[in-house]
Parts: C-alpha cells; sequence; structure tokens
C-alpha cells in the first residue's frame, strides 16, 4: 500500500501499510497530513532473495551503448570554446580594474556557520556569532495546549519530579512579616523625620512604599528583578526633583544611577551622599549597605583619584557597623549578614585578595561572641565550598588532578557538615538547605537527599526562587540530571504559579542559560531545541504569567519577543514587538539597535508570510 504526500507529491511506503484517517508527516517536506479513505493500491512486485538484491546491485543491467568518434570531437571543440571565452572574460575585467584605478576588492558573504557539535564546551559569546545569512524560518510544530499539558504531566510522572510546595499559610506570613521589617526600617523613620510634613513628603512616600515591597520580596526570592529598579528610580526621581533631601532615598537614587550608568561613578559625590546617610537616624542595618557599596566604589576606583585616601576609614566604618549587625538582636537585620557577606567576597581581587582569603576574613570576624552561630557556619560552609573549587580548578572534569579531587570531596563535605549544623540550629531560616543543594550537586547526592533538601528550603519560604534555580542547576546533563528532567521540573515552576517571587520566569532563564542563543537566532546549535512545542510552551506559558501583573515591562516583552522569533512563531513575536515600539526594547536581551531591528524587521516579514 502506498500514499502521495499532498504537498510535494513524494510515494510513500511502509511495510506495515497505512490506515484510512492516520496521521503522517512526509520524511520529505515534512507536511504533517491526513491518509485519505482511499488508498492507491501498490502494483505488486517479484519477491527475491537478498543475495540476489546485492548482486543487482552489483551488476548493473543495462547495456553498453556504441560511441560515435564524432561525439569527442564535438565534446573538444565545446571545451576550447569555454577556454577562449574565459581568457577574454579575465582580460576585460583586467582592462576594467585598471581603468577605474586598481583592483577592485568584492566582499564576499558569510559562510554558514559549521555543523554543531555534539556538545559544546565552554560559554558562547551571544555578541561575536554572525547571523546565518542562509537563515530559512523555522515551522513550528503547533500542537493544542491540553495535549502538550497532557504531555508535561505524564513527563512529571515517568521522572517523578517534585513539586514547588506552596504552603500558602507560610507564604502569606513570610510576605507580610518581611514587608513590615522593610518597612519599619525606612517608612516609619522617615515619618519621624522633618521631611515627612515637606511639600514632597507623598512623593517621597510613593518611592518608599514601593521599595519596601520590592526589597522585601527580593529579600524572600533571592531574585533583583530589573523592572523593579526601573520602576523605582522613576519614583526616586520623581521625589527628588519635587524637593526632596532625604538621606535614604538620595542614596538608593545614587546606586541606581551607578547601576544603570556604564560610566564612572562620581566618587566624591558617593561620599558625601553616604557621609549623610551614616549621620542620619536610619538602623544601622541600612547604614551598613551604604557604607560597603561606598567602599566597593573606592576600591574600584583609580589610584590616583584623591578619593582613594578616604577609603581606609570607610573601610573601619564598615567593619565597625557589620560588628554591630552581626550582633544585632534583630533576627531580619542579622540576616543581611548573608548578603553583605556575598557581596564582600564577590571581588576579592580587587582588595588583593584570593576567594578563599576573603571568606576566611569573614569567618574571623564572625568567631566574635556575639555574632550569630548560624551566621558563622554559613560562612564556613561558604569558605569550605571556596577552597573545594580552588582546589578542584574551574576547568572540565578531565583536567583535575587525583589531589584536586581529594581536597574537593574533604572540604565539601565540611561544608555539607556546618549545614547540617545549621539546619538544625533554625529550621525556619532557608540559607542553609538552600546552599546544601549546591554542595549536593558537587557531593553527587541521589535524587532523593537532594529533594528532601530542597522541600526544606521550600517550606522555610515558600518564595524561595533560589533554591529553584539551584534544583533546576543540580537536573542538568552535565550533572545529574537530563533535558527530560529538567522540562519536567520547569513544568512544576510554572505550575506553582507564583509569579510574584518570579518563580514562572526563573524557569524560563534557566531554559534561556543552559541553551544560550546568538545575536539573532539562527545559530544551529540551538535551533532545533528552540522549534520543540513543549519547549516553546515552558517559555510562553512561563513569560505570560510574569507579565499577567506587568503587562508594560521592557524587560519581559523584550524576552518574550525575541524567544517567540527564536521557536518559531513570528505571530507572538510580531504582537511583542508592536508593544515595544522602535527601540523602546531592553538592551541587555537584544545587546544592541542593529540587532533587535533584525529580530523585529524578521517577526513582521515571517508573520505575514505564516498567516497566508
Amino acid at each position: 500500500m502506498r500514499v502521495e504526500c499532498p504537498e510535494c507529491r513524494a510515494g510513500l511506503k511502509s511495510p506495515t501499510g497505512f490506515e484510512p484517517g492516520e496521521v503522517i508527516d512526509c520524511p520529505k517536506c515534512e507536511t504533517t497530513f491526513t491518509v485519505a479513505e482511499e488508498l492507491k493500491e501498490e502494483a505488486p512486485k517479484k519477491s527475491i532473495s537478498l543475495d540476489e538484491a546485492e548482486s543487482k546491485k552489483r551488476i548493473p543491467n543495462r547495456r553498453r551503448k556504441k560511441t560515435s568518434p564524432w561525439r569527442y570531437v564535438g565534446i573538444g571543440g565545446l571545451v576550447v570554446t569555454m577556454l577562449v571565452l574565459g581568457v577574454m572574460l579575465i582580460l576585460k575585467e583586467r582592462e576594467e580594474a585598471k581603468a577605474n584605478g586598481g583592483p577592485q576588492v568584492v566582499q564576499a558573504a558569510n559562510p554558514r556557520l559549521p555543523p554543531p557539535p555534539r556538545k559544546v564546551e565552554g560559554k558562547i559569546n551571544l555578541k561575536i556569532l554572525p547571523p546565518d545569512p542562509s537563515f530559512r524560518p523555522l515551522k513550528p510544530t503547533i500542537l493544542p495546549d491540553d495535549e502538550v499539558e497532557a504531555f508535561l504531566d505524564q513527563l512529571v510522572k515517568q521522572t517523578e519530579m517534585v513539586a514547588v510546595p506552596d504552603h500558602r499559610e507560610r507564604k502569606a506570613e513570610m510576605r507580610e512579616k518581611y514587608h513590615a521589617w522593610y518597612k519599619s526600617t525606612s517608612t516609619d523613620v522617615f515619618e519621624k523625620t522633618a521631611g515627612a510634613k515637606a511639600p514632597w513628603a507623598d512623593k517621597a512616600r510613593k518611592a518608599f512604599e514601593f521599595r519596601a515591597r520590592e526589597l522585601s520580596l527580593s529579600a524572600l526570592s533571592g531574585q533583583d528583578p530589573p523592572w523593579s529598579m526601573a520602576t523605582a528610580e522613576k519614583l526616586l526621581v520623581e521625589a527628588i526633583a519635587a524637593g526632596c533631601d532625604d538621606p535614604l532615598l538620595v542614596y538608593w537614587r545614587n546606586q541606581l544611577v551607578i547601576w544603570f550608568s556604564k560610566n564612572q561613578p562620581d566618587y566624591q559625590r558617593s561620599i558625601a551622599i553616604t557621609k549623610a546617610l551614616d549621620a542620619s537616624a536610619y538602623p544601622d542595618v541600612r547604614k551598613l549597605h551604604g557604607v560597603h557599596n561606598l567602599v566597593a566604589e573606592l576600591t574600584s576606583a583609580p589610584a590616583s583619584d584623591p578619593a582613594r585616601k578616604e577609603l581606609p576609614a570607610w573601610e573601619q566604618r564598615f567593619w565597625e557597623l557589620y560588628d554591630a549587625v552581626a550582633a544585632s538582636p534583630d533576627p531580619i537585620a542579622r540576616q543581611n549578614i548573608s548578603v553583605v557577606n556575598l557581596a564582600w567576597t564577590a571581588n576579592p581581587a580587587k582588595r588583593g585578595l584570593t576567594n578563599v582569603a576573603a571568606w576566611k576574613t569573614i569567618v574571623e570576624r564572625l568567631q566574635k561572641p556575639n555574632a550569630s552561630e548560624y551566621d558563622r557556619l554559613m560562612a564556613t560552609s561558604y569558605l569550605a565550598s571556596r577552597t573545594a573549587f580552588a582546589a578542584r580548578g574551574e576547568g572540565v572534569a578531565s583536567t583535575v588532578t587525583p589531589e584536586g579531587w581529594r581536597i574537593f570531596g574533604i572540604e565539601n563535605k565540611k561544608a555539607k557538615e556546618a549545614l547540617e549544623k545549621a539546619w538544625e540550629l533554625d529550621p525556619e531560616r532557608w540559607e542553609a538547605p538552600t546552599m546544601m543543594l549546591n554542595i549536593g550537586r558537587n557531593l553527587s547526592f541521589e535524587r532523593d537527599e537532594i529533594e528532601q533538601w530542597f522541600n526544606r528550603a521550600m517550606k522555610a519560604n515558600p518564595d524561595n526562587t533560589r533554591a529553584c534555580l539551584d534544583l533546576f542547576d543540580y537536573l542538568l546533563p552535565k550533572w545529574h540530571g537530563s533535558p527530560e528532567e529538567c522540562i519536567a521540573f520547569a513544568w512544576q515552576c510554572l505550575k506553582s504559579g507564583n509569579a510574584t517571587a518570579h518563580i514562572p520566569l526563573g524557569a524560563v532563564l534557566s531554559i534561556l542559560a543552559d541553551h544560550p542563543v546568538n545575536g539573532t537566532g539562527d545559530d544551529p546549535r540551538t535551533v532545533e531545541y528552540y522549534s520543540s512545542p513543549y519547549v516553546w510552551f515552558i517559555i510562553r506559558r512561563g513569560l505570560e504569567l510574569e507579565l499577567a501583573d506587568r503587562p508594560d515591562s521592557q524587560f519581559l516583552l523584550s524576552h518574550y519577543a525575541r524567544l517567540a522569533c527564536v521557536c518559531g512563531h513570528y505571530g507572538v513575536a510580531d504582537e511583542q514587538f508592536e508593544k515595544l515600539g522602535e527601540l523602546n526594547y531592553w538592551p541587555s536581551v537584544f545587546g544592541d539597535q542593529n540587532t533587535y531591528r533584525i529580530y523585529r524587521e524578521r517577526a513582521r516579514a515571517q508573520a505575514k508570510a505564516q498567516a497566508k
């Protein structure tokens, strides 16, 4: 029995035959069609043995034709004619080049990218890969949402993938608790100052209220969404333009200027702003963050800059505030020590330290009697982890020495012991079980053990997006999982519906981090992956969950437009580009204006083609 493809007319056969109504894919043109009720009967052929078939291939059954000598004369004459014409053409081009002042250089088109290796080592530079000049629009497989959801649910069952716990009561309790704390250390202090009666007070309150809400969610989720910074900057600018001189608001505004700007900071301005904050009525924990950021600025300043002379005094003030906050009876204030520790050790080379030496400094500082034992154990686990990687190195497994592996194992076990003690000391805090996900990855924990620590982290803090990202990392094929397990867990993240903590967005960005897209999205190393209807569903559903509360977010719309284009859903991409406008995009997503225009024009053209 055979059928004919309605698109390319190729004849298709199957050893088992085709059933009327059966849906099949044409292997030649990839068109999907349904087998008609009436099938064409294939003419019966005489059966032959495998030996006979092989002999027919080796000995072609064709008759040798007699060749006339005049045939060779004709071929020879044609070759001579072509050679003469070629020489005449070359001489003509030389004369024209001479008349135009010399040879003309012709730019060749960019060659096709080489075929992808089976495994891409290292990170892909997103900016240097050229667009593929032979770009062909994707024809994505379109499946109904309910069919995709059914497949993903089945994948969750097959992989026995852990769910993202909700714990609604605990989640509401933690959000209220942390929002109240951030409000008490900012807005409530402002209300006791003379500024509360100033003409600009209402604008300042709006900025304070927004920052208190966003900072509390950031503390719980471990994420600092870029769009919240953009909104905060807008509110701060409005308050300061109206005359606001509150030291905390002015400090926040200055930090955002530094964060958004690529220019060198105004060190003297930062010093003056930090002095005002340090002299204010705001609590030590607010001053600690301010002085830390100033020290980081001055450490990065050129040695010839006069502001560097003030660095020792500000370093001394930093450690005074650090010790005070580390010994604070306020548990949330003490949690800020963990944040400051990570920030202070982020770039130790500028302080003339190695990463291990920087963490040793922190551990020694936390040996003081009034410091929290939990914070001491957390710092100890970080020191052990950094020592482990210093011995192992950052290369692939084959580059690690036996001694490096030995130390790597010993130090990670030290980190595990410290984290176990910290969790037993205070199961209500989530930092230890969250950090254990990284240590479990290093020590090759079994799935049940890693999921136990994940559940502990999420029970303590149901908004813990950091834990979700770390478990996704554990499930990567290069560690202890598979592509199927990654997609299954991403689906679990979406099913949590927790866009407030950006858990769905974390799943989308984890997929993007593991499968980076080159500048214009036509790298064959990623086209096959992103053409999957299941990957597209995760991306679409995740970004739509996030956009429900923030429909005008440049960051989210930019990601949605770009990834829709990469996945071949040009109509969806075109809709997002219409919302973004001509050049109203998030810079880090597209890189530059030219890349943005390539995506935008491609989406528009292909959307029209798909609509036909």
